[in-house]
C-alpha cells in the first residue's frame, strides 16, 4: 500500500511526530501529557481520561473529530492543549471547535512522520488551546456572543472585546489568534 493511501485511510493511525516539531512547541508549552502515545497498549484510550495541564495531542487522524472535540473540552476545564493536525478547513471539526482555539499555526510545507521517506499528502496545522490566552482574552468567543445577545454587556465593553478580536485576527504572522 502507498504512503499516500495509507496516511489518507485508515490502515495505519501510529504516525510519529516529527522530532523537530515536538521538541519545538515542548520548549514553548512544557508538555507533561500525551493522550495517543504510539505504545499501541488496547486498554488505554485517551479520550476517556483526564488529561494534564500541558497536552499534546497527535491524535488518529481515521477520528479526529472526537479528539478535537476532547482537545476543546479540556481546554475549558483550564488546561493548555497543542495539537497537530491535517489542515482540513473545510470540515465540521474544524469550524466546531478548531476555529475556537487561541492560536492556529499553519505548517509551511508538508511534514514527514515517523520514519516515513515521503512527506505527507496534507498540508499541516499547529492548534494551540492556550489556557492562558483564555485568561488573558479574559473571556471566549461564545460567552462574548451570548452576553452581547443577552445584554450583559455595556456597549463600550462590547467594542473593547470586538476590538481584541479584530486586532488578532490582523496580526501579519500568519497565525489567526493569539
Amino acid at each position: 500500500m502507498s504512503i499516500s493511501r495509507i496516511l489518507f485511510s485508515s490502515a495505519s493511525d501510529n504516525w510519529a511526530t516529527p522530532d523537530d516539531v515536538y521538541n519545538k512547541l515542548n520548549e514553548e508549552f512544557n508538555f507533561n501529557f500525551d493522550p495517543c502515545p504510539l505504545n499501541n497498549n488496547p486498554d488505554f484510550d485517551g479520550l476517556t481520561v483526564d488529561w494534564g495541564s500541558s497536552t499534546f495531542v497527535n491524535p488518529p487522524y481515521s477520528d479526529i473529530k472526537k479528539w478535537c472535540e476532547k482537545s476543546y473540552n479540556e481546554w475549558k476545564k483550564g488546561k493548555t492543549v497543542v495539537m497537530l493536525i491535517p489542515s482540513r478547513t473545510d470540515t465540521r471539526y474544524w469550524h466546531d471547535y478548531i476555529m475556537k482555539a487561541t492560536e492556529i499555526r499553519f505548517i509551511k510545507g508538508r511534514l514527514k512522520f515517523g520514519s516515513s521517506k515521503n512527506s505527507a499528502p496534507f498540508p499541516s496545522a499547529i492548534i494551540v488551546f492556550n489556557i492562558n490566552k483564555q485568561i488573558e482574552r479574559g473571556c471566549d468567543e461564545d460567552k462574548i456572543e451570548n452576553d452581547i445577545a443577552n445584554g450583559k454587556l455595556t456597549a463600550e465593553q462590547t467594542f473593547t472585546k470586538m476590538k481584541y478580536l479584530i486586532q488578532q485576527l490582523q496580526q501579519p504572522t500568519g497565525r489567526v489568534g493569539g
